[in-house]
């Protein structure tokens, strides 16, 4: 576990990343299916598994700032290390991975270290689907705030009809 940590502070390209992704998630399943291993062991791998996947939505947003967004057969960019532009497709990553990690990386810092402690304190499963509520959840309360923030202009005058779409936050499933 030690030793993974170590090689994903020192992974710089969206492969190595991947790879590592990819490793954490195989043991984390065999943990699951084959041993007999506690939900302390199973988290281990699933928090380097969604920190992987928080690193490379964060080199991918660097990759692709000067470019718009990522889509899946698209060139990336040229990465800060000279390296030449590869495809999503050629990483082995979807479209929806690649939105995923992107949006795990916009999450602040403290609350993406604060879900991880919560759900090892509560000693409940670490998954991506987890944080991606949380992702939700966030990004929900900004849209609240915007909306309370930006109050409707008061109307003036007569009118016979009045059509109204407030905006308001939808709950998914």
């Amino acid at each position: 576990i030690d030793k993974a940590y170590a090689m994903l502070q020192a992974a710089n390209t969206v492969s190595e990343v991947k790879e590592l992704r990819d490793q954490a998630e195989t043991a984390l399943q065999y943990l699951k299916k084959k041993c007999d291993s506690t939900l302390a062991i199973q988290n281990e791998c699933a928090e380097i598994k969604i920190r992987a996947e928080r690193k490379m939505g964060e080199i991918l947003k660097k990759r692709n700032k000067a470019k718009g967004k990522l889509k899946r057969g698209k060139v990336l960019p040229q990465s800060h290390d000279g390296t030449t532009g590869e495809t999503l497709s050629d990483l082995g990553i979807s479209k929806n991975m690649s939105s995923r990690t992107q949006k795990i990386a916009d999450l602040p810092e403290e609350k993406f270290e604060a879900h991880i402690a919560q759900a090892k304190e509560a000693e409940e499963e670490l998954t991506t689907a987890g944080l991606m509520k949380t992702v939700r959840a966030d990004g929900n309360k900004e849209m609240r705030d915007e909306i309370k923030k930006n109050k409707p202009p008061v109307i003036k005058g007569k009118y016979r009809t009045i059509v109204i779409d407030p905006p308001w936050p939808m709950k998914k499933k």
